[in-house]
């Protein structure tokens, strides 16, 4: 961006520091805070960062803020008016305690082809591919010694390879 303003090109750069997800609620927990306690401490670490290294934006907000909701909403309404977005069936490992949906690196299970325990779901060893949540077994929420069930969630899918 720092380049395309210093040759005169009009632009508009928005940011924004996640405030949504297991890591975060996982990680505030951990610390005896709460999620947007720990979002804004990290907001404030990232502006700084940004700050350092003369990295400005015209927009720069968390992502449970109204502003970014404003321009989320405009953006997913625009590609879902020209057929851009599309809904698909898939299976997601969630917490047997709390029902939380995980991402792959909070689960840890068996490997179904070489049996190697304790993999991470995302990296099985011994294998060079995803395994998909029915495949692998015996899965527990890493970090916190739960077993996992695995429900059948509507994904809204952006295929980013049209653009």
């Amino acid at each position: 961006m720092r380049f395309l303003r210093l040759i005169g090109e009009d632009v508009i750069y928005m940011c924004a520091s996640d405030a949504h997800g297991t890591p975060i609620e996982i990680n505030a927990t951990k610390r005896g805070i709460s999620p947007k306690q720990l979002v804004n401490e990290f907001h404030e670490r990232h502006k700084e960062d940004f700050d350092g290294f003369e990295i400005s934006f015209d927009e720069f907000y968390t992502t449970d803020s109204p502003e970014n909701q404003r321009h989320c909403e405009i953006i997913y309404l625009r590609a879902q008016d020209r057929g851009h977005i599309s809904t698909r069936e898939i299976e997601q490992y969630c917490c047997e305690v709390c029902g939380r949906f995980l991402p792959d690196r909070y689960i840890k299970g068996t490997c179904p082809k070489c049996g190697a325990p304790g993999s991470i779901r995302r990296r099985l060893r011994g294998v060079r591919r995803n395994i998909p949540a029915n495949r692998s077994s015996r899965c527990q929420v890493r970090y916190m010694r739960r077993n996992t069930v695995s429900a059948d969630i509507q994904a809204l899918l952006f295929p980013t390879q049209r653009f």
